[in-house]
């Protein structure tokens, strides 16, 4: 990885602390209550929401903090401004000069027979981006592993059809075909043995809560009085 994405992890296998999952919670869980008014084929109901919702803004956080200890600018302040959009998910930012790269989750749920992009997403980002970055975390896994840089063409080249009853049309590749093209040395049991105890997560909400609003202005005002 070079270039632009110098500061990107070496290491495909990555140990985590406790206060990202902790981080990740706490942006989920605005990010799930601004697209509250999502359309009813696109609900799959709280639970799985919010689950979408968590390891998407962990990948995100993950890669927006490795930023951070690299200092590479450009990158920081574009993803503090499309990290979270109080009008909802859907909406791409003109937040300047693009980095490049779109960070995508996948949380290896057993339900789960193809790695996903959703195909109008993928379109409008034709320019904006150079490459798709996955990073695998089941929900509190104490170990997450990122995969090779994807290109957007390759991700063009994906089958396009919609997985469920709720789902807009996505760009598609199995699951086995992505681990063989771009994932050779995932090891799917081993990131699942590795979680946090539910309550050591919940005994670090409140810092989350800080170092979030200590990096993100768009979520002060939101987090403020926000239960846990």
């Amino acid at each position: 990885m070079g270039g632009v994405y110098e500061f990107l992890p070496r290491d495909r296998f990555l140990k985590v602390r406790p206060l990202l999952w902790s981080s990740a919670w706490q942006l989920a869980k605005l990010r799930t209550r601004s697209n509250g008014g999502r359309l009813s084929h696109r609900d799959r109901g709280k639970i799985l929401n919010l689950r979408g919702d968590l390891v998407g803004a962990f990948g995100e956080l993950l890669v927006y903090f490795y930023a951070c200890e690299n200092g590479v600018g450009d990158v920081i302040q574009y993803m503090k401004k499309t990290l979270f959009n109080p009008g909802g998910g859907g909406k791409l930012s003109s937040a300047g000069d693009a980095p490049g790269l779109d960070v995508k989750g996948f949380d290896f749920s057993p339900r789960k027979d193809f790695v996903a992009v959703n195909a109008e997403k993928h379109q409008k980002l034709k320019g904006e981006i150079r490459h798709y970055f996955f990073v695998f975390s089941p929900p509190l896994s104490e170990e997450v592993y990122t995969s090779s840089l994807i290109p957007w063409e390759e991700v063009s080249n994906w089958a396009e059809f919609s997985l469920g009853s709720y789902s807009d049309p996505s760009l598609n590749l199995d699951v086995k075909s992505f681990c063989r093209r771009y994932t050779p040395d995932l090891d799917t049991d081993r990131l699942r043995r590795s979680k946090f105890p539910a309550e050591l997560i919940k005994g670090t909400l409140e810092r989350g809560k800080t170092l979030l609003s200590d990096h993100l202005n768009s979520v002060k005002k939101f987090l403020k009085n926000e239960p846990e």
